[in-house]
């Protein structure tokens, strides 16, 4: 009979946890091993001398470590340096989706990308930011300590401003609630927002009852410090263009905050509704239904869309994508005009092609004015438009808008006293004169004109509550005038009324530091921009075109149209910095010289920018005949003197206006050095050197230099009356002393024929000019070369045979007084014969 086996019952599972069943009843596997133990003979025994095995042991100890490293896995410590890193990398991803104002939405896939673009990075392998997580960082962190840093930036601000406008969202009223105020720590003008609300509707006395604004006031502590109201130009905000007090949130926040609250519409609204009051009293076209209509005919249709591209192509102009225009988009209306005119040949051929156009559209094109028109409306939204921009810029104050306001009226008013119409509009109606339709074309100028002084009206009346705040102008330190006390006095009483008191004194003092300041940036903004290597010409005398006057002041030009003032202000500024770079090397000079008690060296505050005219400041040496050495005794310390009289004249205008007298002085100078031959000539060259000696020894430097183009000056007045003395002495008593007989006889025969006629004369002329030709060429044809022609005419007979264009007479070289072959009077005897003898 076979031997009983033990098995591995629940008695045993209970003891030994560490072993579960085997492969039969009669076996356990260790789970800790991962092997099969068999109980069949001594059933316990067996599985306790498994767990005193080394194998067993060795393996629970590494099934120890390893699970605690597993465990720490879901444990997470805040306090390491890579958790903090992740926590880090999490909030600037935040932060990046809200500045950007991108969706929570994006965040579910960002993570994920960075894990796969740097998988190299433990950071980003940890990374989970998704939008949940991303959506209470910028909740519970990011919001909560915007406003902490804006409170603690409040505690040292005294006044604000608090704006708020109505804004929907789907079918949810939003109030958003900003603060303005000036911080010179943190970059001036800073705009917060503070809080932001919802609301069933936007009545006044839903904003107050919510406490949507006083509310946001009290909780930040900020109430009292609230001293303006900003809002668009509602009845709602204001009541009106006077701001009567009734149900509007500025009447009930003056009763409740401050009875002395300003009030302050959009002034980009205010433009926008003038221009659109100006163009409205146009009664020909609907400029805002015009747009709309040709814009919603080809958005959605896209058969229409190719249509209009074959004729753009027909017309030879690119076709581009229609715009829309809101009426609540202030800045959409000037691009839409834009891109109409830029296809309005195309438009119009195609709508007066089309059979069943619009009947508006079609009476638009059809009208000879509707291109003058949007030209017109063009060239004066262009002007709004750029201002409009400038407006909805978040750093502006008070001053520039003022400013801004004022241009446009200004513009607008030139327009209306000129009569302004553009050039393309009076082109496009030109040939309307031609055609006989003057009336309509002189209405039409007539309707612009109005547009005009209507926009200008509509301005003035809702800008009018902007100009008391005119007063704070003198702060726009951009203007080029200098800060006016007087205006500044005015800007003290408008707040004292205000019930807010300025100490005129410190103001004061405050203004002049601004001034110090203001001076001061300028002239180093001046050195930035003013004379460099690219302008050598204006301090290089060296320079070939330093003497180009006509070069020189467009330089000067250039560089006032880059500084924003005139040419002649950028001169004269830079004449300014070069005499005090001047005076400033100077006064180092003195300092340093032997025998003065050590003084600190103090540079001037451009020395540095103006250190590269340093060479063109240097003495000019001299060269010439006589030596140096020897008409002065110190010629190193003459050398530096020369160079310190040098730099205290040195200015480029002066030297500019200055050029010709230098160059006189420049040449007697060197008269005086090396023309020493004449020195001798005058026996006063040891006289002269003493003198000059002696000048050198009890004056200054420029005392010497002027000494020594005073006896320049006289040597050369002593030489130039020397001169005149010897030409007047060898100058002939009379002009006919130096002629001879030949030159008396021409010039009588030059005045008796003077009186002659004029054919007579042209006839003598000939004829003289004939025979002494003809004598030359006999004189050649003798070979006479050692004997000189006689001037007076001797009879001779030649072989040769005379000049075809000589008379008879003439041919044998003679003058002939035989009548039979002469019949008119020869030269000398009409010489001979009296005046009142000739015919």
């Amino acid at each position: 009979m076979p031997k009983r086996k033990c098995v591995f019952n629940d008695r045993l599972k209970e003891s030994f946890k560490s072993f579960v069943d085997g492969r039969d009843v009669s076996e356990a596997k260790c789970i800790v091993c991962d092997c099969y133990v068999s109980v069949a003979n001594k059933g316990s025994y067996d599985l306790k001398a498994h767990l005193d095995t080394t194998k067993h042991k060795s393996r629970i100890a590494s099934s120890a470590v390893s699970s605690s490293n597993n465990l720490s896995n879901f444990v997470i410590n805040k306090n390491t340096p890579e958790i903090l890193k992740v926590s880090a990398v999490e909030g600037t991803l935040a932060f990046h989706t809200v500045v950007h104002h991108h969706s929570f939405q994006s965040m579910d896939c960002t993570p994920a990308i960075l894990r796969c673009m740097f998988d190299d990075s433990n950071t980003a392998k940890k990374i989970s930011c998704a939008r949940t997580k991303t959506e209470a960082i910028v909740n519970n962190v990011l919001a909560p300590h915007s406003l902490k840093v804006m409170i603690e930036c409040l505690k040292c601000i005294p006044f604000i401003s608090i704006a708020t406008d109505a804004s929907n969202h789907g079918n949810t009223k939003m109030f958003p609630v900003l603060i303005q105020y000036y911080d010179y720590l943190n970059g001036g003008i800073n705009i917060k927002l503070i809080d932001l609300k919802n609301t069933k509707n936007e009545t006044s006395d839903t904003v107050r009852t919510r406490e949507l604004l006083l509310e946001s006031l009290n909780k930040n502590n900020i109430k009292s410090k609230c001293v303006t109201f900003v809002g668009d130009n509602t009845n709602t905000n204001f009541g009106g263009i006077n701001c009567k007090s009734g149900q509007n949130i500025f009447s009930k926040l003056k009763s409740s905050v401050n009875k002395n609250l300003l009030g302050i519409g959009c002034p980009a609204q205010i433009l926008h509704n003038a221009i659109h009051h100006g163009v409205d009293q146009f009664d020909m076209f609907d400029i805002e239904s015009i747009i709309l209509k040709i814009f919603n005919y080809f958005s959605i249709y896209t058969v229409r869309t190719e249509s209009l591209k074959d004729f753009c192509e027909f017309t030879d102009i690119t076709y581009r994508e229609l715009l829309y225009h809101s009426k609540t988009r202030w800045l959409s209306l000037f691009p839409a005009i834009n891109r109409i005119l830029q296809m309005f040949p195309a438009l119009k051929s195609y709508f007066v092609s089309q059979d069943q156009t619009p009947r508006a559209l079609l009476n638009f094109f059809e009208n000879d004015f509707s291109e003058p028109f949007l030209l017109f409306v063009h060239s004066l939204m262009s002007t709004f438009h750029n201002s409009l921009e400038k407006i909805e810029n978040e750093s502006n104050s008070i001053c520039e808008i003022i400013n801004i306001v004022e241009n446009i009226l200004t513009s607008l008013k030139c327009r209306t006293t000129e009569k302004f119409i553009p050039l393309a509009v009076k082109a496009r109606i030109k040939h309307l004169r031609e055609n006989g339709e003057e009336i309509a074309r002189d209405n039409f100028i007539g309707h612009c004109l109005c547009i005009y002084s209507s926009t200008t009206s509509y301005l003035e009346k809702w800008t009018m509550s902007l100009m008391q705040f005119k007063v704070f102008k003198w702060m726009d330190i951009q203007k080029s005038a200098p800060i006016d006390y007087n205006e500044v006095e005015e800007y003290i009483t408008f707040l004292k009324s205000l019930n807010v008191f300025i100490d005129d004194v410190q103001l004061f003092d405050q203004i002049q530091n601004l001034k110090t300041f203001i001076s001061i940036q300028d002239d180093a903004y001046f050195l930035e921009k003013s004379p460099n290597k690219n302008h050598e010409a204006l301090y290089n005398h060296g320079s070939r075109d330093y003497r180009d006057q006509q070069q020189r002041q467009t330089a000067w030009e250039e560089i006032g149209k880059e500084l924003k003032i005139s040419g002649n202000l950028a001169k004269q500024r830079w004449e300014n910095l070069s005499r005090s770079f001047c005076n400033a090397r100077n006064r180092r000079r003195d300092e340093s010289k032997s025998g003065s008690a050590y003084k600190k060296k103090s540079s001037w505050k451009f020395e540095q920018q103006m250190s590269f005219i340093i060479p063109f400041l240097e003495s000019r040496k001299t060269q010439g005949n006589l030596n140096e050495s020897n008409l002065f005794a110190e010629p190193e310390n003459l050398s530096e003197e020369s160079e310190a009289e040098d730099l205290a004249s040195f200015s480029p205008l002066n030297r500019e206006n200055e050029q010709d007298s230098q160059a006189d002085q420049t040449s007697d100078f060197h008269s005086a050095f090396k023309e020493s031959d004449i020195l001798e000539k005058r026996n006063e060259p040891v006289e002269t050197l003493k003198r000059f000696k002696k000048q050198k020894q009890h004056t200054t430097p420029a005392g010497q230099l002027v000494e020594l183009i005073k006896e320049s000056s006289a040597l050369r007045k002593r030489q130039h009356e020397e001169k005149k003395t010897h030409q007047a002495a060898i100058k002939p008593d009379s002009v006919l002393d130096t002629l001879d007989d030949t030159d008396l006889f021409f010039l009588g025969m030059s005045r008796m024929m003077k009186q002659l006629p004029k054919v007579e004369q042209s006839q003598i002329k000939l004829q003289l000019s004939n025979s002494v030709l003809s004598a030359e060429i006999r004189c050649n044809q003798q070979s006479f070369s050692s004997t000189r022609y006689p001037c007076s005419i001797q009879p001779q007979s030649f072989a040769s045979s005379p000049s075809p264009a000589l008379s008879q007479e003439y041919s044998s070289g003679e003058y002939s007084t035989n009548p039979e072959t002469n019949n008119r009077m020869t030269v000398l005897e009409m010489v001979s014969l009296p005046q009142s003898q000739y015919q």
